[in-house]
């Protein structure tokens, strides 16, 4: 019996892994997106584009954990290290959460089986 798909995505901590390393890709790229218009839009004294409160929105979401633990386990802010630390972390909490969804969609249901 032959399954679709690469053989190393079918291990749980291969799909959480690759999960995670998305979102902190997406985020990355949201933070820097987010980042680099707003500073723009301020040097211009304009407003920001629409693609940067797209992508400030987006991340506001992708960042949703972390923020609100930082905000009230260290309010003064974070270190370089430990705000790249929980950055990581959010992202492993995101693909731990993916791939828990991504294994439940995939799982047979009670009494699938039964009528087979």
């Amino acid at each position: 019996m032959k399954t679709s798909g690469p053989r190393l995505l079918r291990h749980p901590a291969a799909v959480i892994l690759a999960a995670a390393a998305c979102h902190f890709a997406l985020a990355t790229a949201a933070l820097l997106l987010s980042y680099g218009t707003s500073l723009a839009a301020f040097d211009r004294g304009a407003e920001v584009s629409p693609i940067g409160r797209a992508a400030g929105m987006l991340l506001s979401v992708l960042l949703f954990p972390v923020v609100q633990a930082t905000s009230l386990l260290a309010p003064g802010g974070t270190g370089r290290v430990w705000g790249t630390l929980l950055f990581a972390a959010n992202s492993l909490l995101w693909g731990l959460a993916i791939g828990a969804a991504l294994r439940r969609a995939g799982a047979p249901r009670a009494g699938a089986a039964a009528r087979r």
